[in-house]
């Protein structure tokens, strides 16, 4: 005698209590890391210091968060930083890295002429570990260009080569309860921590939108190696396997393998399944996901009006998605 087993699906209520339970734990998890932008600590937690020709927003050391300083400018730290500690290759809310052995891109930064000084003393580059915060969003898809190839067919006003395109994830608030009111805060504190950085008189633009709020993170594909003896053959065979949607796009990529390496999005999937490059639209568009992002500043001048004052540009490195 053959017995059947008859599965009978959780009903909605179930579902959505098992849910909430799951978003509980996330949000918990995301917390206790030290990263959640809706925390009320999280400025606490944080500085700018200099970087290059800008700042960059950097973990404050022991020391520093024992000693508050009032000009941001001048603040420096070389600490290890308690928020990454707690990396786990088996958790994907943990994993930062961009892969064993493709450079690091470079910070989204606006390409214009800065002001200050990349030789002085106060605009050098130093050791100071960059901040990593977390935001849970609902990507937006209109307002996103998740595509691994950009959907490159030739240079265009904003993308003039093909090894500067870049991802963008922008989020709103996303619909769960466990979540929807932490935008809100998330964004007051992503405010405020710009609104430190901010100098004279002048607006700050980039990341945020107004009036809807969006957050909008970018994140450069390919990074060029300092030297050409850096690409390996590995390297060159996955960026030259790089997933592409048109000829022209192919065809830029083949010229660029062994001077540029491709840095994937670590990009997961609820069960933790990293999500490949040709899905990260389908996939990303329209999910309530966590955004993990680096943040820097520029003071940009208009090359047209010397006399204007400078205007305050806020840009972003995607980490994690």
């Amino acid at each position: 005698m053959v017995s059947t087993v008859h599965f009978i699906p959780a009903s909605p209520e179930v579902v959505a209590e098992r849910l909430d339970t799951k978003m509980g734990i996330v949000r918990q998890t995301l917390l206790s890391m030290g990263e959640f932008l809706s925390d009320p600590a999280i400025r606490g937690r944080v500085h700018w210091v200099s970087c290059g020709s800008g700042h960059m927003l950097a973990v404050k050391s022991e020391e520093s968060t024992d000693t508050d300083t009032t000009n941001p400018l001048l603040s420096t730290t070389d600490a290890a930083s308690p928020l990454l500690s707690t990396a786990d290759a088996a958790n994907p809310l943990s994993r930062s890295d961009d892969g064993p052995s493709s450079p690091r891109p470079q910070d989204d930064s606006v390409s214009a002429e800065p002001t200050a000084d990349p030789a002085s003393p106060s605009s050098s580059i130093i050791q100071a570990v960059p901040a990593t915060h977390a935001m849970v969003v609902k990507i937006v898809p209109g307002q996103s260009w998740l595509h691994a190839d950009g959907k490159w067919t030739g240079p265009t006003q904003y993308v003039r080569q093909f090894e500067h395109v870049k991802l963008l994830c922008t989020g709103t608030a996303p619909d769960h309860t466990r979540f929807h009111h932490d935008y809100a805060t998330s964004v007051a504190n992503l405010r405020g921590i710009m609104e430190d950085m901010r100098t004279a008189e002048s607006p700050a633009v980039g990341v945020m939108t107004v009036p809807d709020d969006y957050v909008k993170v970018r994140r450069s594909l390919f990074a060029e190696y300092e030297n050409a003896d850096d690409a390996n053959p590995a390297d060159v065979a996955a960026t030259r396997a790089w997933h592409t949607t048109t000829p022209e796009a192919a065809a830029a990529l083949a010229q660029i393998a062994e001077t540029h390496a491709v840095c994937p999005l670590p990009a997961y999937d609820q069960n933790g399944l990293l999500i490949e490059p040709r899905l990260y639209a389908s996939r990303l568009g329209g999910s309530t996901a966590i955004m993990r992002f680096e943040l820097y500043h520029h003071s940009i001048r208009n090359r047209k009006d010397k006399n204007s004052l400078p205007i305050n540009t806020f840009s972003t490195r995607l980490v994690q998605c």
